[in-house]
């Protein structure tokens, strides 16, 4: 097993914080946790982003953010 550190975001900031250069977002739905099983993923750490909102907002930009927790199905009905 390669060695990785895990961390749990609290808040976007954190999510933001915590990913370093190497690093992979971990949420529901993923494959990456198979991907490192057979070494194909190699991250220094993971940041889990689970406990995120699962929202849908609209930015000053005109584009939307997505929250990392929310389900495709409802990305969807968008």
């Amino acid at each position: 097993m390669i060695e990785f550190r895990y961390d749990r975001a609290d808040d976007v900031g954190s999510a933001l914080g915590l990913i370093g250069e190497s690093g992979k977002y971990l949420a529901g739905g993923t494959n990456l946790v198979d991907l490192m099983r057979e070494t194909i993923e190699r991250p220094a750490s993971l940041v889990d982003v689970t406990g995120l909102p699962a929202a849908i907002e609209d930015t000053i930009q005109g584009g939307v953010r997505i929250g990392a927790a929310l389900p495709c199905a409802q990305q969807l009905k968008r």
